[in-house]
């Protein structure tokens, strides 16, 4: 039986007690860092390391080094409170309400450029809550190929190449098509159980496979490799991952081994903005927070929050770091709803409810210097009512997926949503993230511009045609049902338009924010003109802080970042924690 948080105030004696515990409350109780132990560790304890972040980057270092020294003694800080204990679309469909609004914050100032322009006028913002971005993201997972890292320093390639593995098996990364994904659907009181990826799966990558070659700017597709792994939890068998599950699981873990001595507790600090980096000599001491100074001592910082923010912190605390936010990048976006009749394809018999979700990548140039890919997910549905629960579920990405309209009024056809991403060109000089002397607060004070040259617009033409001619040239067949042409396009509002056989304007299927923002600490030797940041992640003439996530990027690519960002955060992770091992054994058998 658990008892109150104190020992000489339990079950109402001698005074009833706290009556209004706030939900941050408990879990700071059970486990996170409560206000008493803040004082000790500000006044008193020590840390090997002190990591800000809890999304991906934050999760894959801290997992990674704890499995080498469970000992070691592991300081997380986050900015935000705890607001969803996994992924939205683990929990009832009424949590999609929780994508935007006041769920994202925009930690810098948009420029009058961005806000007034043709088609990007936003950069899509934070989630400052515990978990970042792992609560409300999509989960596609691809794992670039050699052609798709152009521009990235040989090293960081092989890097990421040797920890894309071990970052796959920390999400659960899954190809959709490699396993078997059901739901229950009650009929007469029986439960009747139906793959979702199942027969449109296998049929949609297998003609897109087939057929590529249709369409010469796209260069390769594959089942999507979503981050939906089957967890251990009885009767869930396609849990999107998010990182407050895992976090809570290291703390008890730790908690166990600091028991039985060992390991080390790890202590994660909640509702704590960390506002600017004090150093001496080039080396971090101290950080200036909202919750007061924290002495670093000999512990290594480790910059895990995005790409925004960790520039944001390096040119307001080391303003001698190069090049930092000055090469800003960032995806392009494009959205695609279309439809065929299932009569007109050669699927097979389809259950009452399937979906499909194939990758494809595609380059607007034969050097692969202009990239993007098309994100595609399928939709066949007989009853879209009954079956909303279980498409908010399964469906690969609810931000870009059908919406009800779109679905009931699309019986006997499959719905076809694309989610178009195109890599922004680095080499753009109009975009930056600079420092903005108007603003005083200095998490905030930021300028973002982000506007499209030639090379951007270029790549954006190629990328839309490239993904109306995947539906028009691959994907449908020659002749459609009746003599109508086989694809209709969706045109007007998502809760509010018709189909019709032409493409829609392109103002509606150009999505005016940004996404996956890149390239504000680029990664290279100390002699590359545009990096802000060594090989050793660490910035150029900064001794013990670290930069891990998207802002590394030398440039953006189009796919998904998740996996790499891990992968070299693990990479991080192993490096520091040899170079632990060699200080441990020095001490212990000194010269």
């Amino acid at each position: 039986m658990a008892s109150a948080s104190s020992e000489n105030f339990q079950y109402g004696y001698p005074t009833p007690g706290p009556q209004s515990p706030t939900g941050q409350d408990v879990m700071d109780h059970v486990y996170f860092v409560s206000n008493t132990e803040w004082k000790s560790i500000r006044e008193v304890e020590q840390f090997d390391y002190v990591v800000i972040g809890t999304g991906p980057c934050g999760l894959a270092f801290v997992e990674r080094i704890l499995s080498h020294h469970p000992q070691s003694r592991i300081l997380v800080l986050e900015r935000g409170g705890y607001f969803l204990p996994e992924h939205f679309q683990n929990l009832p469909p009424a949590f999609a309400s929780t994508i935007g609004g006041l769920s994202e914050t925009f930690p810098w100032t948009l420029s009058r450029d961005t806000a007034t322009g043709e088609y990007i006028k936003f950069q899509h913002g934070m989630v400052p809550f515990f978990g970042g971005r792992s609560i409300l993201w999509s989960a596609w997972c691809p794992e670039p190929t050699d052609e798709e890292f152009i521009g990235w320093p040989t090293e960081v390639i092989q890097a990421a190449r040797r920890y894309f593995d071990p970052a796959k098996k920390l999400m659960n990364v899954t190809p959709v098509g490699s396993c078997h994904h059901f739901f229950g659907k009650r009929k007469d009181d029986n439960i009747s159980m139906s793959p979702v990826y199942a027969g449109l799966q296998r049929e949609l990558a297998k003609s897109i496979s087939d057929h590529l070659f249709k369409v010469p700017t796209l260069t390769r597709s594959m089942d999507a490799p979503l981050a939906v792994g089957i967890t251990e939890l009885k009767g869930i068998d396609f849990q999107k991952f998010a990182t407050p599950g895992p976090f809570v699981d290291l703390v008890q873990l730790q908690e166990q081994k600091e028991q039985t001595k060992t390991g080390k507790r790890l202590k994660i600090v909640n509702n704590c903005i960390v506002e600017q980096i004090y150093h001496q000599d080039s080396r971090a001491t101290a950080l200036k927070t909202s919750r007061g100074v924290v002495n670093i001592g000999d512990a290594k910082l480790i910059l895990a929050m995005g790409a925004v923010p960790p520039a944001t912190l390096i040119a307001n605390s080391f303003p001698d770091v190069p090049e930092v936010g000055k090469h800003l990048c960032s995806h392009l976006i494009t959205a695609i709803v279309a439809r065929i009749r299932v009569d007109n394809l050669d699927y097979g018999m389809l259950n009452d409810i399937e979906l499909g979700a194939v990758y494809v990548a595609g380059v607007a140039d034969k050097d692969h210097n202009k990239q993007f890919h098309v994100q595609l997910s399928a939709f066949h549905d007989t009853d879209p009512e009954a079956n909303a629960r279980f498409s908010f579920e399964y469906a690969p990405d609810v931000v870009a997926t059908a919406s009800r309209q779109q679905l009931e009024t699309s019986k006997g056809y499959i719905v076809f949503v694309l989610a178009c991403l195109g890599e922004m060109d680095v080499d753009n000089q109009k975009n930056h993230l600079t420092k903005n002397d108007a603003e005083v607060n200095q998490t905030t004070n930021m300028l973002l511009n982000l506007t499209t040259n030639d090379t951007d617009n270029l790549l954006w033409d190629v990328m839309d045609n490239s993904a109306f001619e995947l539906l028009e040239k691959i994907i449908s067949p020659e002749d459609g049902y009746g003599g109508n042409k086989p694809v209709q396009y969706w045109h007007g509002d998502a809760d509010n338009g018709e189909w019709y056989e032409e493409r829609p304007p392109i103002h509606q299927y150009r999505v005016p924010g940004t996404v996956h923002e890149s390239s504000t600490l680029i990664i290279g030797n100390r002699d590359d003109e545009k990096s802000s940041v060594g090989l050793d992640y660490r910035p150029h003439g900064v001794e013990n802080v670290y930069v891990t996530g998207g802002g590394l990027w030398p440039r953006s690519g189009s796919w998904n970042p998740t996996l790499t960002m891990v992968a070299l955060a693990q990479d991080l992770a192993d490096n520091l924690a040899g170079r632990l091992e060699d200080e441990l054994d020095h001490k212990q058998c000194p010269k």
